[in-house]
């Protein structure tokens, strides 16, 4: 059981890491480039309307976790130092496209599925 937690215990900080890590290499980036970035929770509203909200950024702690899977000692170093990278080099351009592309590709497989409606015709 201790055993359990302690593995419990180092999914969470690694977690907990890769949030931060984001975060910082968004303020990071903010300052250095002057662009507007966001870290730790990313919203955005598309043009059709969709309302995107992602926490963290998927395109920031997908590095993240893969340094912490790949780091045998210490993962939320790794963790953090594979968000902090990603968050402050790409920036929230990539994250927009990923969510977008993901809405377009939803929406086209929900109207494919859809069968379609008789025409109804009223005679007067």
């Amino acid at each position: 059981m201790k055993k359990f937690l302690r593995i419990l215990f180092i999914i969470q900080l690694t977690q907990a890491a890769i949030v931060l890590g984001s975060r910082l290499g968004a303020l990071l980036r903010t300052l250095l480039t002057g662009q507007p970035a966001q870290g730790g929770v990313f919203k955005y509203e598309d043009e059709a309307g969709h309302s995107f909200t992602t926490t963290p950024p998927i395109t920031h702690s997908l590095p993240g976790l893969a340094l912490a899977l790949l780091g045998r000692k210490r993962p939320w170093l790794w963790g953090f130092i594979g968000s902090f990278a990603a968050a402050a080099l790409l920036g929230d351009a990539l994250e927009k496209r990923l969510l977008v592309g993901i809405a377009q590709r939803i929406e086209a497989r929900q109207k494919a599925a859809l069968p379609e409606q008789p025409e109804i015709v009223e005679n007067v």
